[in-house]
């Protein structure tokens, strides 16, 4: 849990002692310091303090711009609203599998470091892949203070083919990509993979590969090469290649979760 400056109520009902709040605003989740939180008694609401060094009278940021700034690298994640309130903890568990990943998830978080390698989940539709990179990009922005961006691939693919008419370059948009220190590409492969498709993702993935930094994925399809309809058909042997050096893969089984939920009519 984040360290937050002293006079901030614990026991708030509203953040929990998070010091932040996380709620659904247009199509992205947006964080924003808890009303428990937004007077800092230990600054004055300054943002800084000043520490005796060896004698020598030293400011330094105070934690409550550290809070800020990690609401800040959070809401520049853009993670789609109805992700708002995933967290790992939050994730059900229902096969020996999941709970394996979950947890796996829990350490890997624990001890990130910039530069780590990624992470790459695969399995049907709806069993939570998407809800445990959420998760991990909440923590990791807010309560770690790396930066981060999500996208949709498919998403991705369309704001491309926009720019086409409207000037903003494919590789400013890749480039622009390659700046946080954890890039999550959600549902890596959707789409038609025409081989403009492929190109694009070769661009994004070689960009991440040659820089070294960390990539979470999503996918619907099957990593094994020998299986019909296989990611390395939606993205090309290169790419794979590459994304076996970048991630750890780790399947996610169990039935569709948004079925599990549904009301039926009768």
């Amino acid at each position: 849990m984040t360290s937050l400056p002293e006079g901030r109520s614990y026991s708030c009902p509203i953040c929990m002692g998070l010091g932040y709040v996380v709620q659904r605003q247009g199509e992205y989740a947006v964080a924003r310091v808890c009303d428990c939180s937004r007077h800092c008694e230990l600054c004055d609401d300054l943002g800084f303090v000043i520490e005796d060094v060896n004698g020598v009278p030293t400011s330094r940021k105070c934690q409550c711009r550290m809070l800020q700034d990690r609401i800040r690298l959070f809401n520049e994640a853009r993670l789609p609203a109805r992700y708002s309130d995933k967290t790992v903890e939050r994730y059900e568990v229902h096969t020996k599998q999941q709970g394996f990943v979950k947890s796996m998830l829990s350490r890997y978080r624990d001890a990130f470091s910039p530069n780590a390698k990624g992470i790459l989940l695969y399995g049907g539709t709806g069993v939570g892949k998407t809800h445990l990179v959420a998760g991990m990009v909440r923590y990791l922005t807010l309560e770690k203070g790396f930066s981060a961006r999500f996208v949709d691939f498919f998403a991705l693919i369309q704001q491309i083919k926009a720019g086409f008419s409207t000037q903003d370059s494919e590789a400013r948009i890749i480039a622009e990509l390659d700046r946080p220190d954890i890039l999550v590409i959600d549902e890596l492969g959707k789409g038609r993979a025409t081989e403009w498709e492929r190109t694009v993702v070769d661009s994004l993935i070689a960009q991440r590969y040659n820089s070294g930094k960390t990539l979470f994925i999503t996918t619907n399809y099957d990593v094994r090469e020998d299986k019909l309809g296989s990611l390395s058909e939606r993205v090309g042997p290169r790419v794979m290649s590459r994304l076996y050096e970048m991630c750890e893969f780790y399947a996610l089984d169990g039935d569709d979760y948004r079925k599990m939920r549904a009301t039926p009519i009768s």
